[in-house]
């Protein structure tokens, strides 16, 4: 992915791109698109390289993860981008890299098991032979901060179906821009609405997520 728009301010090409996509298609602009694209990738790869610091991800993968992390933000985020500035753009690029990594750590783990379960030690082992034991314990752990993550990231992908089944179009826009790191203050500009308004919006939108939830 090349940036051929460098001396472009990345919100003008966010605008072209949601201009032409408001038009009918946004691969008008799709060039635009892309550069925008590849200035999200520094971001992009402090994510990644936070899991494969953990060990989550080996060190081998780290490229295929980013460039596959930057390919999902791209096809995931334009479909929202009218109602995306450069703010939440990043934040959104930064929150698709973290949906990837774990996707990535996922079968990095599921492997891992795998290959354990076929090389475990022989029976007459013994903890105090095993030397280790503890870098199992280390392992158990290190598995069990990855799997609150995981959590985590399906609960997301829960919001991610509800949200669209919202009622109120300003709660489906205002919950959206929210879980990119978006303000009060400037989702309220975006609506039109106070920051009062906004709290109300989100209280209602809220209660009906959990009767969503719950159904």
């Amino acid at each position: 992915m090349s940036d051929s728009f460098r001396s472009t301010p990345t919100a003008t090409l966010l605008h072209r791109v949601a201009r032409a996509r408001h038009a009918g298609d946004w691969r008008e602009a799709e060039n635009e698109w892309q550069a925008c694209i590849a200035r999200a990738r520094e971001r992009v790869v402090t994510v990644v390289d936070r899991y494969v610091a953990k060990g989550w991800i080996p060190r081998a993968d780290r490229d295929d993860v980013v460039q596959d992390a930057l390919l999902r933000g791209a096809r995931a985020l334009v479909e929202n981008l009218e109602s995306l500035d450069e703010g939440a753009f990043f934040a959104g690029m930064v929150r698709c890299a973290q949906f990837q990594a774990l996707d990535a750590a996922r079968r990095h783990i599921r492997r891992e098991q795998h290959e354990k379960r076929l090389d475990a030690p022989s029976s007459w082992s013994t903890p105090d032979r095993d030397p280790g034991r503890y870098g199992a314990a280390a392992g158990r752990a290190a598995e069990e901060r990855w799997r609150r993550e995981d959590e985590i990231r399906t609960a997301e992908e829960t919001l991610n179906e509800l949200i669209p089944r919202l009622r109120d179009v300003r709660a489906r826009k205002l919950l959206t821009l929210q879980r990119l790191g978006v303000a009060d203050a400037r989702i309220a500009k975006q609506l039109d609405v106070s920051v009062a308004n906004v709290q109300t919006i989100r209280s209602r939108a809220l209660k009906e997520l959990r009767g969503l939830i719950d159904s």
